[in-house]
């Protein structure tokens, strides 16, 4: 993973990466998921939407 911004780049704006380099053998590829969270109420947060993995337990990526 990799962030950068402000003086650090070219125009200020901020620019990141990530790179998930796995081996496509493995059983990940085969049951992608992707579930969208809708707190019971607003003092926990607003929705969001978790990309993963069945069987994953934490999250690779998330959208809010």
């Amino acid at each position: 993973m990799f962030g950068a911004w402000g003086k650090a780049t070219t125009n200020g704006q901020t620019v990141q990466m990530r790179a998930l380099d796995w081996d496509f053998d493995g059983p990940y590829h085969k049951y992608p998921l992707a579930v969208v969270y809708h707190p019971s109420n607003k003092k926990f947060g607003n929705a969001w939407m978790n990309i993963g993995f069945m069987g994953w337990i934490g999250v690779l990526s998330g959208v809010n």
